[in-house]
């Protein structure tokens, strides 16, 4: 069961790190005057014009991984770990606020640089 729930945090990071890749690493490359790095990478990973096409579902599934992750992360907070794997328990309990912290904070880099950051910059 730990494992399962493990498993959505990890899933959630991995999304939002994805965010960064869609969105923000083009838009900071852009802002610092690295266009042509911008598109050297594009040409030779090209799957990241596909995946901004389709950023608003990027987004959404991250989001609501991240809040299923958060949801999880608040029940396991209160639960107790058995005797038996007492030790691997509280490791994981103490790893896992903070992956979901830098999912948190990927996202929202992510989000500004998507949406918020055009109308700004």
């Amino acid at each position: 069961m730990e494992s399962r729930k493990t498993g959505i945090h990890w899933l959630s990071l991995l999304l939002s790190a994805s965010t960064l890749v869609c969105c923000a690493l083009p838009a900071i490359l852009v802002t610092v005057g690295l266009g042509a790095s911008l598109a050297s990478f594009v040409s030779v990973f090209p799957q990241i014009v596909w995946i901004s096409q389709y950023k608003g579902y990027l987004f959404s599934l991250s989001f609501i991984s991240l809040v299923f992750a958060s949801i999880s992360q608040k029940n396991q907070a209160s639960s107790e770990c058995s005797l038996e794997q007492k030790k691997a328990c509280q490791s994981i309990k103490a790893k896992m606020p903070i992956i979901l912290i830098v999912g948190w904070i990927l996202w929202s880099t992510g989000f500004f640089f998507a949406y918020l950051a055009i109308h700004i910059l």
